[in-house]
């Protein structure tokens, strides 16, 4: 858990950091918002995707777990090179076929994709690889995997608030991203070494008839129709539309706010992490029990709808209350 959370600190740290490497490249906070947390869901889901149709074939998960660690902090201190070296191939494109706006953002778009895809993609393929560690574990209850989460986001948050407010200001992106990747490469030679001790210590534990896990008969198991299935995916993937659609809104909104992207920026995703992180750690407590999981996400999705519609109101009166707040803390008003 403490490398999962260490884990996610990076992983944040790289985001904010990119954000504003490509607000510099594309001259507009939403474009680069949009583009860097395009890059970060769809590797986030091509990495599980891809692990998590190979991963239960691999033995040793703790193992690739730390050697994808290794290869996001490499891979990523090459980062902050590789995205300046698209600049000469837009303005050459722009010399010569002179594209509209449209067509010239979303080739930029792509390039950059080109480059966070990979990285983005490691950190994906890292949830199945751990959630492989826990099935090794004898650990599979959604509680467990709850707080793997929940860990995770927790350090995301961190990160995210670290580098927005403390790291970059005192060290810049260059000495900044160096810290991140460096992290990750410890993150990854501390995983390879933690196997190694279990490895040594299950080796010397003297073999005696145990029980294992209680068997689960799959007769005893709900049968869910295979078109709910489809349903509760199909909602799943237009809420995870929604939620980044709220994250670019809400980063635009809170700079008219605040006044600085990068601040508002930060203060969104610290912000966005902290509920999910609740969310996670809290509803897994009990979600082994529910006797309607379906029935239970169906009114979380309407909670979350009913709460973006309050949030509307409640960024029209940030102004307001910003306004009190310094004028109760101004040296005058004392």
């Amino acid at each position: 858990m403490g490398l999962v959370l260490l884990s996610g600190f990076s992983a944040l740290v790289y985001e904010v950091l990119w954000t504003r490497m490509l607000v510099l490249i594309f001259g507009a906070t939403t474009l680069a918002v949009s583009t860097v947390l395009t890059a970060f869901m769809a590797g986030l889901a091509l990495g599980s995707f891809l692990f998590g149709r190979i991963i239960g074939k691999m033995r040793n998960a703790l193992v690739v777990y730390g050697i994808l660690e290794i290869f996001i902090g490499l891979y990523a201190l090459l980062v902050p090179m590789m995205l300046p070296l698209w600049v000469p191939i837009y303005q050459k494109i722009w010399a010569v076929y002179e594209p509209g706006f449209m067509t010239f953002s979303l080739l930029r778009f792509a390039l950059a994709m080109a480059v966070l895809l990979i990285p983005t993609t490691l950190m994906g393929a890292t949830f199945p690889v751990l959630s492989q560690v826990l099935q090794e574990d004898g650990s599979r209850s959604a509680h467990r995997l709850g707080r793997l989460y929940a860990f995770n986001t927790l350090g995301a948050v961190a990160g995210t608030f670290s580098t927005g407010f403390i790291l970059l200001p005192l060290l810049g992106v260059q000495t900044s991203t160096q810290v991140a990747a460096l992290l990750n490469v410890l993150i990854g030679f501390c995983a390879i070494l933690l196997w190694k001790v279990m490895a040594r210590q299950e080796h010397s534990r003297p073999v005696t008839e145990c029980p294992g896990p209680e068997a689960v008969n799959p007769g005893d198991l709900p049968v869910i129709p295979r078109r709910m299935v489809l349903a509760v995916l199909i909602v799943f993937a237009v809420s995870g539309f929604s939620a980044m659609v709220y994250e670019v809104a809400w980063s635009r909104t809170l700079s008219l706010v605040i006044g600085s992207t990068l601040h508002a920026f930060t203060t969104m995703l610290a912000t966005f992490l902290v509920g999910l992180a609740l969310g996670s750690f809290i509803c897994s407590r009990w979600a082994d029990r529910m006797a309607s999981p379906v029935t239970a996400f169906g009114w979380v999705q309407v909670g979350i709808g009913g709460s973006a519609f309050l949030s509307l109101t409640l960024m029209g009166a940030l102004p307001g209350i910003f306004v009190r707040i310094g004028e109760a803390l101004s040296p005058a008003a004392a």
